[in-house]
């Protein structure tokens, strides 16, 4: 039986990754929230930036560097979001397709609970408002086109 097979095993790593994912969201949660306001606030002042200056070639390239800063690490948060959510959810497929029925009657039981747990996946929130996944960033890339457009249009 190879380590990571054994049934023990994962159930410690769900433990771990259950109070590790815990721990990032009381930590994160907050910030990500500011992270994607700030974001789509910066994204609206580039483009107006952008519609002003268009000749000031410092200044583009300045606001260029910014979008792609404030993408990428909107981007990093989301992925974390969207990989946290995929290996949380594929706890329960390892844990079926284990050997756990050769396994003692306790690990049995405390697998059962593990299961139980897995039917809620383990996620990442901008302060509880919204999940933070690749979905998530996509809608959030959007609401700065969204808001010019209301603008130009008043």
């Amino acid at each position: 039986m190879t380590y990571f097979a054994d049934p023990w095993f994962q159930l410690m790593c769900c433990v771990f990754c259950n109070r590790s994912a815990r721990t990032l969201e009381a930590i994160l949660s907050g910030q990500i929230l500011l992270l994607y306001v700030s974001t789509i606030l910066a994204v609206c002042l580039g483009m107006v930036v952008l519609t002003l200056a268009i000749e000031d070639v410092y200044l583009l390239l300045t606001t260029f560097v910014a979008f792609g800063y404030c993408m990428f690490q909107m981007f990093s948060f989301s992925y974390l979001g969207t990989e946290l959510i995929e290996q949380s959810e594929a706890v329960a497929d390892g844990i079926f397709n284990s050997k756990w029925y050769e396994e003692d009657v306790k690990v049995q039981k405390n697998l059962s609970f593990v299961l139980m747990r897995t039917k809620k996946p383990v996620r990442l929130t901008a302060a509880k408002l919204f999940v933070v996944t690749r979905d998530s960033f996509t809608q959030v890339r959007r609401e700065p086109y969204m808001l010019l457009t209301i603008v130009s249009i008043s």
